[in-house]
């Protein structure tokens, strides 16, 4: 039994890097064993007739006081290679992964020519807000439009 120790030092907060760890395994063919996974660590096998079929993979992931993650990744099979192989595919796309967060949408945004964007309706209370003789919703909330900027 060979086993293969790889560590380093990742920019994100331990469950992320638990969220990447898990991707790392499904795209290089290993089954997360979702049962022994914890909030720190990850644990998978090696699918049968994938390239790493008879590897054992732990990945610990364990937060830093700067906010920062320490991931081991350990790779454990009866082929030395393997073992090697499986262990540097993982902790490489841990390492490439990054987090895609798309700008967030200002609520109060107002486009070119007075249109008002999804994101710039805001909720009132029904109360707060009564059209005189109009019927009565459903709902508790009412949009309301804020006024366009000039």
């Amino acid at each position: 039994m060979v086993v293969d120790i790889g560590t380093f030092a990742k920019d994100v907060d331990h469950a992320t890097c638990n969220l990447f760890a898990q991707r790392a395994m499904q795209l290089n063919f290993i089954n997360v064993d979702w049962n022994l996974s914890d909030p720190y660590t990850t644990f998978g096998t090696g699918n049968a007739g994938g390239p790493y079929e008879s590897v054992v993979i732990i990945v610990a992931c364990i937060p830093q006081s700067d906010g920062s993650t320490w991931v081991e990744v350990f790779a454990s099979s009866d082929d030395g290679g393997q073992a090697e192989d499986a262990r540097n595919a993982v902790r490489t796309q841990i390492m490439q992964a990054t987090i895609y967060d798309p700008p967030p949408r200002h609520p109060t945004r107002v486009l070119k020519y007075g249109a008002v964007t999804a994101h710039s309706r805001a909720l009132v209370p029904r109360s707060a807000e009564r059209v005189p003789g109009a019927p009565a919703k459903s709902s508790r909330f009412v949009p309301r439009t804020i006024p366009r900027v000039t």
